[in-house]
């Protein structure tokens, strides 16, 4: 009785298989160890996450990926000692170059009484201005204020069609009325 077709296929597939495992454990890989085997176990904590230095091997000129088993810190970091780099000469990417810095000039500081105009139109709002032949009115905050009045150390001095001009030691600070998109039209189409 004769063997089928079937049965002489797998024979041959197995045989095939055999003479591959044969010919690469025998002539190809005689010299070089296999992958190391993967356990199940948990391995101790990296080194970043327990925020302690790692402990690195010292550094050899440009070691080859399949020597280096060590963390990506490590590797990153025997390269950099065999190539001579010091990480103080890199420059902050974040901070502007030099020779563009020199163009720049120096910062000019600004004084205390700029500081306290700049707060005033911070802290307050224009609401609306209200003009008459006494000099006119000024709505800041929701409170009306008139010509000569005093707010935080700023003097009301004139009342113009949207804004209102306050002055304190020959500072002089613009209160504008905030435009609403009808008006900016308006302007807009009598100007044209």
């Amino acid at each position: 009785m004769a063997p089928s077709k079937k049965p002489k296929l797998v024979v041959c597939i197995l045989g095939l298989a055999v003479a591959a495992l044969v010919a690469d454990r025998a002539l190809l890989g005689s010299g070089k160890p296999g992958p190391k085997e993967a356990t199940a176990e948990p391995s101790a904590a990296p080194a970043a996450a327990t925020n302690t230095p790692a402990k690195c091997p010292p550094a050899t000129p440009r070691q080859s990926r399949e020597t280096v088993q060590e963390s990506l810190t490590c590797r990153l970091k025997a390269i950099s000692e065999a190539d001579g780099f010091d990480s103080a000469k890199v420059r902050d990417a974040f901070c502007l170059a030099p020779a563009w810095a020199k163009d720049l000039g120096p910062a000019v500081p600004s004084s205390p009484e700029q500081d306290k105009a700049k707060q005033l139109k911070m802290d307050h709002q224009l609401m609306a201005v209200m003009m008459a032949r006494e000099g006119g009115y000024a709505i800041v905050d929701g409170k009306c204020l008139r010509i000569g009045q005093v707010l935080d150390g700023f003097t009301l001095i004139s009342v113009t069609e949207h804004s209102a001009v306050l002055e304190s030691d020959g500072l002089r600070v613009e209160l504008k009325v905030p435009r609403t998109e009808d008006e900016e039209g308006l302007d807009n189409s009598s100007n044209g």
